[in-house]
């Protein structure tokens, strides 16, 4: 589940669909009630209204961050660096496996065109502080850093 006060319009997000399946989708509106009208960028269809419960994050993966066009420039294991063009002075995202199974990230800033230490623990939006998993984070975060949206149309 997604709290509503943590989207904006054009973040993506999932829905469950009749037969379970999470479905991608992207917020096109939000009610003054809460209520979220959501849109699917790929058909250029939009869905009735749903609440916080129907929501649910998608997760980021190495695919959404090379569509967004992050560039991973420092591959471990568990650990990576990854770059945006509009970041490589600055900041960069620190992905790291908390788990097994779910890829957590953190802002870092970036020391001589070097990733340096994670500093999201310390940096704080209305959207994201703290370990973030969900491409409604990273698109709030991208927002808040270069005052552009990160889109889910194709680039």
């Amino acid at each position: 589940m997604i709290k509503v006060t943590a989207l904006r319009v054009g973040n993506g997000v999932s829905r469950l669909s009749e037969g379970g399946v999470l479905i991608p989708a992207e917020v096109k509106s939000i009610s003054i009630e809460g209520k979220v009208c959501l849109g699917y960028p790929d058909v250029g269809a939009f869905d009735h209204v749903f609440s916080e419960e129907d929501l649910f994050p998608i997760l980021i993966d190495e695919p959404w961050l090379k569509a967004f066009r992050f560039r991973c420039v420092e591959p471990q294991l568990s650990k990576a660096f990854w770059n945006h063009p509009k970041w490589s002075k600055h900041f960069c995202l620190y992905r790291e496996m908390l788990d097994e199974t779910v890829p957590t990230y953190l802002l870092a800033f970036r020391e001589d065109e070097k990733p340096s230490i994670p500093i999201s623990s310390h940096f704080h939006t209305p959207y994201v502080s703290g370990y973030f998993t969900g491409l409604h984070q990273l698109q709030n975060l991208y927002f808040a850093l270069t005052g552009e949206e990160l889109s889910m149309r194709k680039q």
